[in-house]
């Protein structure tokens, strides 16, 4: 019982800190297209290799570029541990960039 409560509790925590993150039900499904994922050494990195019209704010965790008509998409982002010091969950993250890879805004419209 103690192990299905404590499981219970950190889906709860990354709901919650999930909200505002998440892409609108429409662009929060798998990409369909080529996926290439690229793990970044550090902010820096993503900083440098991302779109340089991006406003990362204070942490540069992860961006994704999407070319629809070729039907691929690139995700730059820091590793999972990276993304958990910082206080984020990669799982959350990763589905904010494919949502961004399914034609998701850079204005984030919608988000939840």
């Amino acid at each position: 019982m103690r192990t299905l409560i404590i499981i219970a509790l950190a889906v709860l925590a990354s709901e919650a800190q999930a909200q505002g993150l998440l892409p609108p039900k429409e662009y929060d499904r798998p990409y369909k297209g080529e996926l290439e994922l690229i793990r970044a050494r550090d902010q820096a990195e993503v900083r440098a290799r991302c779109d340089q019209r991006i406003n990362f704010g204070k942490h540069a965790i992860a961006c994704a570029s999407a070319w629809p008509r070729l039907n691929q998409c690139r995700i730059i982002m820091l590793s999972d541990e990276d993304i958990v010091a910082l206080g984020y969950d990669p799982v959350v993250v990763m589905r904010h960039e494919i949502g961004h890879c399914n034609g998701w805004s850079s204005l984030h419209t919608g988000a939840r």
